[in-house]
């Protein structure tokens, strides 16, 4: 069984310039920046922190980013995605060596140190993961892996997303947020279940799962959502998505409330949503009235929207979950 996920905590997105031995230093919290002239380093660093992902932008001189057993001690983290978009670099970690060139995807995985090595005018986005954050998706193991992913239209998308995600990063705890990770999380089910799967079986039994919950996630607003409409979409019966999700240990009703809630969660701490009524949220969300809601959020959460909604602080400027 999958340990218990840990969270991030949310972190508003923010740029940096990085210039010389203060720009090397402000990398510092997450690896260590080796250059022969620390003061002829040049560099930029855009990232935010969702609750179970984090990208981040850096464009920078040529330099080695090395994240030590001290780092790796420090930050509880899981697998890091490296989208290469322009430059070339080295990833080396657990005696493996991977070539990148612009277009390339490399896994690394957040259980061992790491370092990539980048010539001028490296320019890369970094999807970081929370530990077991995919789990929902049945996705094949994948969190002690290092590979590059083989090149395909989905991660051409992924890639094409994440620049223009980072050029306007949104604010973590809002809907455009939740919806922005939403959405790379389904890539990147995507492009896992495309380069781990080896037989049919595996790839037609993981393609379902990530597609019935992706299906889910993008239709859970619709009050009247059921099995029966998953399976249509997939092309199966009730009773083989039933069987699909039973595997993962989840069900459809499972799933849809889970979303729901994930959803509601998001507009009870959005600034933007704070003079909507729970009727508002409710129906915006699925459940279709707020008795409906309170009832699914005590049952999960332990307290009412309405506690929730005033326990939610204002996100902090602080890194990635730390140990």
């Amino acid at each position: 069984m999958p340990r218990p996920l840990r969270r991030f905590t949310p972190r508003k997105p923010a740029h940096t310039e990085l210039v010389g031995r203060e720009g090397i230093e402000l990398m510092g919290w997450h690896s260590a920046i080796r250059v022969a002239d620390p003061e002829a380093f040049r560099g930029s660093l855009s990232i935010v922190v969702f609750d179970e992902t984090t990208v981040a932008r850096s464009r920078l001189s040529a330099a080695r980013q090395v994240r030590s057993a001290t780092h790796v001690d420090a930050l509880d983290v899981g697998t890091t995605f490296v989208f290469l978009h322009r430059g070339r670099a080295t990833a080396r970690q657990g005696g493996h060596e991977l070539s990148l060139t612009p277009g390339s995807v490399a896994i690394l995985n957040g259980l061992e140190p790491y370092e990539i090595e980048g010539g001028d005018d490296y320019d890369a986005a970094a999807v970081t993961l929370a530990r077991n954050a995919l789990a929902r998706f049945g996705v094949p193991d994948f969190e002690r892996d290092t590979r590059e992913l083989p090149r395909s239209v989905l991660t051409s998308a992924a890639a094409a997303f994440l620049l223009a995600l980072t050029d306007d990063l949104p604010r973590p705890g809002s809907a455009e947020g939740m919806t922005t990770q939403r959405a790379l999380q389904t890539m990147l089910v995507g492009m896992l279940v495309s380069a781990y799967a080896n037989t049919d079986e595996v790839e037609g039994h993981a393609e379902r799962l990530a597609r019935a919950v992706a299906f889910i996630e993008i239709n859970a607003a619709d009050p009247d959502l059921d099995a029966a409409d998953v399976a249509a979409a997939l092309g199966i019966s009730v009773r083989h998505l039933q069987r699909v999700l039973g595997a993962a240990g989840t069900s459809v009703s499972d799933e849809i409330r889970a979303c729901r809630l994930r959803t509601a969660a998001a507009y009870l701490g959005d600034p933007g949503w704070r003079g909507s009524t729970l009727d508002e949220i409710a129906v915006a969300c699925g459940f279709g009235s707020a008795s409906r809601l309170r009832r699914a959020f005590q049952a999960v959460h332990g307290m009412s929207p309405v506690a929730f909604r005033a326990s939610v602080p204002p996100l902090p400027d602080t890194a990635l979950t730390r140990r």
